[in-house]
């Protein structure tokens, strides 16, 4: 039997997915300590190759409540709509903007649309 265990990130790269196929179970391991700024609530996706600021790379990044909350596990973790509130709506602009002409893309763009525009 084959275990795997591994954190959860946001958008996670496609490795993940396939520990998940190649495995008998998987533990999605969220009752661990949160790091701020980790692939937990953040991750990188490819822009305009030729963007100055970007070099190819832009970091989404999921706004979360940390405030005198330095020991708590990923699973204890809020997001922080409050003084965040369009966040998911720039990670859509930012994600269909820069993938809207990959294969793929139109197959999958409504499934994401609606997953972030829903309110968390």
């Amino acid at each position: 039997m084959i275990v795997s265990i591994h954190q959860p990130d946001y958008l996670p790269w496609l490795g993940f997915f396939d520990k998940i196929l190649r495995c008998d179970v998987f533990v999605l391991l969220d009752n661990v300590q949160f790091s701020k700024n980790y692939f937990t609530n953040r991750n990188k996706i490819r822009t305009a190759a030729g963007s100055a600021t970007s070099q190819g790379w832009t970091w989404l990044t999921v706004p979360v409540l940390t405030k005198g909350k330095a020991d708590q596990r990923i699973d204890e973790v809020q997001i922080n709509n409050i003084s965040e509130r369009r966040w998911a709506e720039k990670h859509w602009k930012s994600i269909e903007q820069s993938y809207k002409k990959a294969l793929f893309f139109s197959k999958y763009a409504d499934f994401f649309y609606q997953l972030y525009s829903k309110e968390l």
